[in-house]
């Protein structure tokens, strides 16, 4: 096991993430962070953190079992819809600084993201999977249809 690998305690994770009050914490096969933003008249966008941590224990996996992840997605009547994910995180000395970080991006990206001109939920940035071209699709598909080329 290399030296710069660094065992985080559920306790540290919940001491990160309380500087942002509203974090719920969720058990699955791992223990998970998730944070609602308020966006104005909009359906609910989420920052979910994987923590590695099990949920049958208080510490990170063994090294080279997983990563901590950061996610944005959005709550959809359905389903969770992934909107973007960060780069993943390596249990290292800068851990916290790489979460507060990618966070702190989260929060931002969902802020400035645009609003469907047909039914004002979020627009996501999507790949055309005949040719390849981005464009921004409505998170309300397939309610709602609308897209915007890039």
């Amino acid at each position: 096991m290399p030296s710069t690998y660094t065992e985080i305690t559920l306790a540290e994770f919940k001491e990160l993430l309380k500087e942002e009050k509203g974090w719920v914490i969720k058990k699955d096969k791992e223990i998970i962070f998730d944070y609602s933003i308020p966006l104005k008249n909009s359906i609910p966008i989420i920052i979910r953190v994987y923590s590695s941590i099990s949920s049958t224990n208080t510490v990170s996996r063994t090294y080279g079992t997983d990563a901590i992840r950061v996610c944005l997605l959005a709550e959809t009547d359905t389903n969770l819809m992934g909107l973007k994910s960060y780069p993943r995180i390596n249990r290292t000395q800068n851990w916290s600084t790489a979460i507060k970080d990618r966070v702190t991006a989260a929060i931002h990206y969902a802020k400035t993201l645009p609003t469907c001109s047909k039914c004002g939920k979020p627009m996501s940035e999507r790949t055309n999977t005949k040719n390849g071209n981005t464009f921004l699709g409505c998170i309300g598909y397939p309610a709602c249809k609308n897209t915007v080329q890039k």
